[in-house]
């Protein structure tokens, strides 16, 4: 897959072949891909866990996506990643994750010089630095399905935001 200049998330995953069949497709595919990326950086580890992240942010996520039917379910999430091309998501996921490290000139999970280190001494890698709010790796690591940091009207925003 070329290399995108975009860094929003989206722009990525628009290619991304749908396996589904037009009649049972309830949800934009680009809606899930979101959401799933979303809840697995904010620290959701399963399906279930995809649909809570969801639900809870589900106000945040009304900014950035239709979401004509809801959240979608655990099912729908574990439907879809079981049929989903694995290379063809993988493509997409590095294009994605290396335009952010062009934007960032390669600074994501890496400490800079003189940094302050992670919460317990430990560097951050890039899952982290995407989770870890502006205290820049002072503060705790947010495990609570936190508002993802670097969604915003340009595609990236770092640290908190207050909308």
């Amino acid at each position: 897959m070329a290399r995108k200049a975009s860094v929003a998330l989206l722009d990525h995953f628009a290619d991304l072949p749908d396996p589904r069949m037009e009649r049972t497709k309830r949800h934009p595919l680009t809606d899930i891909i979101f959401i799933a990326v979303c809840a697995i950086l904010c620290g959701a580890n399963d399906f279930v866990g995809m649909e809570e992240f969801g639900k809870s942010k589900k106000a945040w996520l009304q900014k950035y996506l239709r979401l004509p039917n809801g959240i979608p379910s655990h099912d729908t999430f574990g439907r879809l990643f079981a049929a989903l091309d694995a290379n063809a998501f993988l493509g997409c996921f590095r294009s994605w994750v290396q335009s952010l490290a062009v934007a960032t000139q390669g600074l994501l999970g890496r400490r800079r010089q003189g940094a302050e280190p992670g919460p317990r001494g430990q560097r951050l890698g890039w899952r982290e630095s995407f989770v870890v709010g502006a205290s820049g790796g002072r503060g705790e690591i947010q495990r609570d399905y936190g508002d993802p940091p670097f969604v915003g009207d340009s595609g990236v925003t770092w640290g908190d935001r207050d909308d």
